[in-house]
């Protein structure tokens, strides 16, 4: 069971977030020009009072009307600027390595049986390496390099030039991120991605609105 809590004030909805997300309370949000809403599970409402005061309209909603409570929102919007960053970190290497301003820095070269460039830096460091076995001119796979060590590959396994997966790995090779699109869209599917600690932090769009669902493990 679960109840709606009615804020007319912004400024107080948003103070009453940050007193939740203080306490670890799991809460669900409807925000629009019309209304400011917190819907929590019936189980957290006392903890909400005494937080709060019960000053706030309420109600009792049937589990039907509201969806599965989200993570607070800043582990979300956390989540999102890292998948952003390493979207941004791919698109970038990949034209700058390739842009003639590199040319000082980077030198490329094809395996021998052409299927793999690999782009190193004048220290003999390698930078990146694309993987086209069928030579078609479409990259299956992108390997970015730091210090000689991957730290992110992108696969294109239909060669249709939009990502299918997106891997990041630590310092010492291990798999902290994983983020799948889907084949007919261009948003993100599913993933995961492993934070300090060992926690590990699951993203799924089930309903493919663009808006993912986040649970942890």
């Amino acid at each position: 069971m679960r109840r709606r809590i009615i804020i007319d004030s912004k400024i107080e909805w948003e103070s009453v977030i940050d007193k939740l997300e203080l306490h670890n309370i799991p809460y669900n949000i409807v925000e629009d020009e019309y209304r400011n809403e917190i819907i929590l599970l019936e189980r957290y409402y006392a903890s909400f009072v005494r937080l709060v005061g019960d000053k706030y309209a309420s109600e009792i909603i049937s589990e039907s009307k509201s969806s599965g409570m989200k993570m607070p929102y800043k582990i979300v919007l956390m989540a999102y600027a890292i998948i952003a960053t390493l979207l941004f970190a791919k698109y970038y290497f990949a034209y700058w390595r390739i842009s003639e301003n590199s040319n000082k820095n980077y030198t490329y070269e094809w395996s021998s049986d052409n299927t793999i460039l690999t782009f190193k830096h004048k220290d003999q460091d390698i930078g990146s390496r694309y993987f086209d076995k069928n030579h078609d001119k479409n990259y299956e796979r992108i390997e970015e390099f730091s210090n000689n060590l991957v730290f992110s590959v992108s696969i294109d396994s239909n060669e249709d030039g939009l990502e299918d997966e997106v891997l990041t790995y630590s310092v010492n090779g291990q798999l902290v991120a994983s983020l799948k699109y889907s084949q007919s869209e261009l948003w993100l599917s599913q993933g995961y991605q492993v934070f300090e600690g060992g926690r590990k932090f699951f993203y799924t769009d089930t309903n493919r609105n663009g808006l993912l669902e986040i649970r942890e493990e």
